[in-house]
Parts: structure tokens; sequence; C-alpha cells
């Protein structure tokens, strides 16, 4: 059955634990950033930053003002755009849930990124052969049944781990329990997704994208149908450059390995 995280709004305190716990057990730098009037940092998700905590600063009832915290990350679509896209098979969605993705057959060209109906993939912009980057919800983890990061280092309980359609049961049960809005984010946007999401607080005001409810790969289909053959041809191209770059860099290493012969 396929796994998922089901993120409770109303019981995240932004305490940024989950952000931390990605960037520890992967390894990605902490990046610089600078003072804005938002309390949310990094201002957006990057290469290096594949989960963040986005702060919203609500109106209260009574001219005050209220916080609610936002853990955002791959969305690890049913049927994602992204991996439909991506024609060296890079990105690819796994039996267990999470869309992974395989570096080594990136050929970096950002079809993914404009796919993703939530924007989700970045490139390594700041490098010379960049590559996509994006959170894989702790693939490796979860196949040695462990939790993904950001739910073990979670001190409120806000993110659960688990079998998609019992976090769907959860969902529903602490909706019909009162104090949430009667919307399960993810349930049915972009034909479901392995993220979920429920809160007190519509989520047009929490700046959730509106997206359609089928999935968006049926969506392209339609129009690739549409797209002369340039396109394949663009591909394949795409491909002869990137193996060309590849053993161009073998060919160097080599040189610099024998000094320089």
């Amino acid at each position: 059955m396929t796994k998922a995280l089901l993120i409770d709004i109303k019981r995240c305190i932004g305490c940024r634990s989950c952000q931390v716990a990605c960037k520890r057990w992967y390894g990605l730098p902490g990046e610089k950033t600078s003072l804005s009037p938002s309390w949310t940092n990094p201002p957006t998700m990057t290469a290096y930053t594949w989960s963040r905590v986005r702060f919203v600063e609500l109106d209260g009832e009574n001219g005050d003002f209220k916080w609610r915290f936002v853990k955002e990350q791959c969305m690890h679509c049913l049927d994602p755009a992204c991996a439909s896209a991506c024609f060296v098979g890079a990105l690819h969605k796994t039996e267990e849930g999470p869309v992974d993705y395989d570096y080594t057959r990136c050929v970096g060209c950002r079809y993914c990124m404009i796919a993703c109906p939530f924007g989700v993939p970045k490139l390594q912009w700041d490098r010379s052969r960049p590559y996509i980057q994006k959170c894989v919800m702790c693939v490796e983890r979860v196949r040695e049944g462990m939790k993904p990061a950001c739910a073990s280092a979670c001190p409120t309980g806000a993110i659960m781990f688990g079998e998609r359609e019992e976090l769907l049961k959860e969902a529903r049960k602490r909706i019909a329990q009162g104090g949430y809005v009667n919307h399960i984010y993810g349930e049915k946007e972009a034909g479901g997704t392995s993220v979920l999401y429920i809160s007190d607080v519509p989520f047009e005001k929490l700046g959730f994208p509106k997206v359609s409810e089928q999935p968006y790969p049926k969506l392209t289909a339609a129009s690739l149908e549409k797209i002369p053959f340039v396109v394949p041809a663009l591909a394949a191209g795409l491909v002869a450059l990137w193996l060309y770059s590849e053993r161009r860099e073998k060919i160097q290493a080599l040189k610099e390995k024998g000094g320089g012969k």
C-alpha cells in the first residue's frame, strides 16, 4: 500500500524541527538569507532546502492576528506530472509512495520544473553541471521501515506517517470531531497526493494553490498529441548532448589522474 504523510496545520507550532531534520539527514547546507518582512526562512524552497515551514499571519477575530505554520515539500502525487514529463526516467513514483529521483539519468532539461503544478523541483543554479533536487520523502528510510526524518523530528505530532488510506480515515475522524475545515487537501488535488493536509483555516487563506482534481499527466498527454515531431527530436538532442558532456568529463578526469598525459 502507498505510504503518505498527514500534516495537521492546527498542531504545527512553527518550530522548524522538520526543516532542520531534512537538512541533517541529507547533509544539505544552510543558506545565506537576508532580513525580510516575513518570518519564513528561507523565503522559498531551493535545491538545498527541500522542506521548509512557511509562516502565515492571519487577521484574528478581535482585530488582532494569529499565526499558522505550513510545512512545504514535494507533494508526491499519485500520478506525478514531473515523472510523466521526464523522458529519461530520472523521476519515478515508487511502490512505497515517494516520488524518487535518480540524478545519474537527469539531463537537466527542466521539463519537470514546468510540469509540476506545485512548483517543487529546483535546479542547482550555482553549479556548472546542475541537477534537479527535491524532497524524496526519505525513500531509503521508508524502505527500511522507518519514518521520514521530518515526521520523526516533529515534537507535536503535526506530521503523521503511515498508509495513505489509514491517514485519510484519521483526517476524516478529526474533521468530524470539529475545529477543522471540511477539506483534506491532497485527497483529490492533482488526482491525489501522498502528502495530505488538514487545517482549521481555509486552505486558500493559507496560500495553497488551487489545482485540478484530474491527474496532470492526463492533461499533458492531450497537449502532447498536438505537438509536432520536433519535440521528440529535441529530447533526443538533449540526451546526445548530455552523453557528450559526460564523456568529456570522464576523459578530463583520466587526463588529470595521469598527470595531464
